[in-house]
């Protein structure tokens, strides 16, 4: 009966603690340059406003995976999801780059995740000059996408799952492959 109560009790004071640095916006409501250049337009998406500094910040402090830290779950970033809802993701740094990459561009941060609520989801993302790429890998081998809302700019970010992945991309010379990784799920 105590471990009844006190699982639900932990869970709840981790998610006071948890970080959520992105917040939905319409459309409408954002301001960009009359030239903004969107390169990827997925069929359905959502939209959201994000802080990129401040999540750039908390990712310097979250533990590097494999270690003792990482394993406690202790830094929990939201995620938002595809139902406008937001999930709790623990959350580590990984090592994506060879290490003098890392010297060269400091402000790269690579990270993974799990979700708390659903074990078998996991996010891989980054933080670049560029701003926030985020993949949210679910059980079913289903995968969305974060990502800037358009070029140029680190404010705003769509959310999209890759099967509204448009297919006039194909045909896009600028794509940089994504549309090969979206279907084939590599």
């Amino acid at each position: 009966m105590k471990k009844t109560i006190l699982l639900p009790f932990l869970f709840f004071t981790t998610l006071i603690y948890a970080q959520n640095y992105f917040v939905p916006i319409s459309e409408t409501a954002m301001q960009l340059a009359p030239d903004s250049d969107r390169r990827i337009i997925p069929e359905r998406y959502t939209t959201f406003e994000l802080d990129v500094a401040s999540l750039s910040d908390f990712l310097t402090t979250i533990p590097m995976e494999f270690t003792e830290e990482a394993s406690s779950h202790e830094s929990i970033l939201m995620v938002p999801q595809a139902d406008g809802s937001n999930e709790p993701f623990a959350v580590w740094r990984v090592m994506a780059c060879e290490p003098q990459v890392y010297t060269m561009f400091p402000e790269i941060r690579t990270f993974a995740g799990v979700s708390l609520e659903n074990p078998g989801k996991t996010i891989r993302g980054s933080v670049t000059m560029r701003g926030c790429k985020l993949m949210i890998m679910h059980p079913n081998a289903d995968i969305d996408y974060v990502e800037p809302y358009a070029w140029e700019q680190t404010r705003y970010y769509m959310l999209y799952n890759r099967a509204h992945y448009p297919e006039s991309m194909s045909e896009n010379p600028g794509d940089s492959g994504m549309k090969v990784l979206a279907r084939t799920g590599n």
